[in-house]
């Protein structure tokens, strides 16, 4: 019901699974709402809670609390969260949409932590979309980009609950989970998943920013046996490129529609290498 409740969760784990994600991170907003349900309840609730772990587990998903993540994977998730949310904090005190920040806000990032948590969203600020897309001509678009830019930088990419449908506005409303229906941007997130699940690059590989235009972000991922250049326009124009690597696998417009030598408006693509 948009309140973190356990019942609402469990309900939405076969959803989970088919978008193909490992874990849920219950932030600290949602276990206060859990704790708060704790105090409330007449007893069922570490039976619900237990149910919640149990299904999840068949289902090949882990649940953490912030604390829990931060142990799993060897990172103190207060800091990377800190971090990340100083960088939003810090771009978002400038009142317009700037890429160029974006992308420097992101690229330390990169280059300050050896395996940062990456988000787009959290629970204090508006979506990505409004602060990072474009919510009008270029709406799936840009949804499309910010998904694969998020799922392509180092470190452990976090979905914001609706971010993957693309939704606008406050975070702290409710999901209308129709708008799962022939939803082309949930489906470009499963895709964008599932290659980062088969991408060596993508799960351990380094980072290395390469030189662009302004307000096109480039970088490099690159392991033993494979390297992929991935190209972000985070504007509205088109804008000419060098592109670099032997051939395109992934990217958020249709061949028929790709041009030349050039990115398009919001384009996202991810071109391979073969070394």
């Amino acid at each position: 019901d948009g309140q973190g409740d356990i019942s609402g969760i469990i309900s939405q784990i076969s959803y989970l699974k088919d978008l193909g994600v490992d874990s849920i991170l219950l932030n600290s907003e949602c276990n206060n709402q859990i704790t708060t349900e704790l105090n409330n309840s007449q007893g069922n609730f570490e039976d619900m809670y237990d149910k919640l772990i149990s299904k999840a587990k068949r289902s090949g998903i882990k649940v953490f609390a912030n604390e829990e993540l931060g142990e799993a994977i060897g990172v103190d998730v207060s800091t990377s969260t800190d971090h990340m949310d100083t960088a939003t904090k810090q771009f978002l005190s400038l009142n317009l949409f700037y890429p160029q920040n974006f992308i420097f806000a992101l690229d330390r990032i990169q280059q300050e932590n050896d395996f940062p948590l990456i988000f787009m969203e959290d629970s204090n600020h508006d979506r990505s979309l409004d602060l990072f897309g474009n919510t009008s001509e270029f709406y799936e678009i840009s949804a499309k980009l910010l998904c694969g830019l998020n799922l392509s930088l180092k470190g452990l990419p976090v979905i914001f609950q609706g971010q993957e449908m693309g939704l606008v506005g406050s975070v702290n409303e409710d999901i209308d989970w129709e708008k799962t229906n022939n939803n082309s941007i949930l489906e470009f997130y499963k895709t964008m998943i599932e290659f980062r699940k088969n991408s060596k690059a993508l799960i351990e590989g380094t980072y290395r920013r390469v030189a662009s235009p302004r307000n096109v972000y480039i970088f490099t991922r690159e392991a033993v046996e494979e390297r992929l250049y991935i190209y972000c326009n985070l504007t509205s124009r088109k804008i000419p490129v060098e592109f670099y690597g032997d051939r395109v696998v992934l990217n958020n417009y249709s061949e028929t529609d790709r041009e030349p030598m050039i990115l398009k408006p919001y384009e996202f693509c991810i071109v391979k290498s073969d070394i």
